[in-house]
């Protein structure tokens, strides 16, 4: 006959044990994606939202601005509780034609809609690689970033027309003491 003492042990070990387990495994689950559309990652207390999703790719036509090439917006958003966090945009870059790698291929990053934060073009970049656009100490509660990309209609003409781009954006964040 197993003691009192031994099964009361057992029991509390096994619930601890199921406890244990549920909670890893709502740790695990708790970043969601909203819709296709719409993505959306939860970084303990840091929210990285993708409003057109994480692609940036199409066919390029030149422009005179940028509103005429590819663009993203990313917001990102804390609670007025939560510590300061870096907070770093990053371009991978999944398809760059030789063609496209020009002074005249420039992307932009726009901080709350009006505010030019950085800027750069593709001629260094690669397939296959990633691009940091831009890294700041977040602090607001709400801060959004349009990433924009397109080919400069001032300095490229028709030799770069309908080539094809496709890069992911992603946001990455890490613990600040500022």
């Amino acid at each position: 006959m197993i003691k009192p003492i031994k099964i009361s042990i057992l029991i509390v070990a096994l619930c601890t044990l199921i406890i244990a387990i549920s909670s890893v495994t709502y740790a695990w689950f708790s970043s969601t994606k909203a819709s296709e559309s719409q993505e959306f990652s939860r970084t303990g207390r840091l929210d990285v939202n993708y409003t057109k999703g994480v692609d940036v790719d199409g066919t390029l036509i030149p422009s005179l601005s940028r509103e005429g090439g590819l663009s993203t917006t990313v917001y990102a958003s804390k609670t007025s509780a939560s510590i300061n966090g870096e907070f770093t945009l990053l371009l991978d870059i999944i398809a760059l034609p030789e063609v496209l790698k020009i002074p005249g291929f420039k992307w932009e990053v726009y901080k709350d809609g009006t505010s030019k934060v950085a800027w750069g073009s593709f001629v260094d970049a690669s397939e296959g690689g990633t691009i940091s656009l831009y890294t700041e100490l977040l602090k607001t509660t709400d801060t959004s970033y349009t990433i924009y990309v397109w080919l400069d209609g001032s300095t490229v003409g028709n030799e770069v027309a309908n080539a094809t781009f496709s890069g992911l954006v992603r946001a990455t964040a890490i613990q600040a003491n500022a």
